[in-house]
């Protein structure tokens, strides 16, 4: 007697094989039951535990044998779900690319912002966003449930500027070479800046976390020379 395999993922099945020679009646026992044929084989079923199949064969004489044969339950592994969004910010119009792996799993499923049966592993474009969507993705395998959700944020708010057009002096301001953006939580202390190496770009948009934000914008020649920065605009970013 013996079982095809002898171990089996959780909720999947094996074969229970046996052969009595010079029997003539055979009970089930254990994981089954009822009378059997002396040599045959039958399927267990699906399987959430290990269990054991017992047999018990007579002749016709009286003499008998048990046989005995167990079916394992292999426990899933744990699932190690990553999910990403590039860029997890962009600007109205625009697109993110989502990725995700999700090992030890068995399947995946997608809800919120995109919905349907996903491969454990790949790549999704969100198309032009006009909003801030929230992404879900749902990957579970017989003993575990790994969700993880993220959001495409849009960016609502620009910082536009007009270029000076004299220098301190009064002079014409005909050498700019771009301009520099700060920006921090309190007005007049930065913490952070971005460099515009053109004279033609006049907007930015922040790749900014919620808060509250103070920005200034100076201007810069050819030769390096920063003018002074511009009185500091406050802006609330959700």
């Amino acid at each position: 007697m013996r079982a095809e395999p002898s171990q089996v993922a959780r909720g999947q099945s094996a074969k229970i094989v046996w052969q009595a020679e010079n029997a003539s009646n055979c009970t089930a026992s254990g994981g089954w039951s009822g009378n059997r044929a002396v040599n045959g084989s039958t399927y267990t079923g699906a399987l959430n535990s290990a269990t054991e199949y017992r047999l018990s064969c007579s002749s016709v004489g009286g003499s008998g044998a048990l046989a005995q044969v167990t079916v394992d339950v292999r426990q899933s592994q744990p699932i190690r779900l990553s999910f990403t969004a590039k860029p997890q910010r962009v600007s109205p119009g625009g697109s993110s690319e989502l990725q995700w792996s999700a090992q030890n799993a068995d399947s995946c499923v997608a809800e919120g912002g995109w919905r349907g049966s996903r491969d454990r592993a790949g790549r999704f474009e969100t198309g032009r966003l006009s909003r801030t969507v929230s992404y879900t993705i749902r990957c579970s395998n017989a003993d575990y449930e790994e969700v993880a959700i993220l959001q495409v944020r849009v960016n609502r708010f620009a910082l536009e500027w007009r270029p000076p057009t004299r220098n301190v002096d009064g002079s014409l301001a005909q050498d700019i070479d771009g301009y520099r953006v700060y920006w921090g939580k309190n007005p007049g202390r930065y913490t952070g800046s971005v460099t515009i190496s053109s004279p033609d770009v006049t907007r930015w948009e922040p790749d900014l976390g919620p808060g509250t934000y103070f920005f200034a914008v100076s201007a810069f020649d050819r030769a390096g020379n920063e003018s002074e920065k511009s009185a500091p605009l406050r802006k609330v970013i959700d």
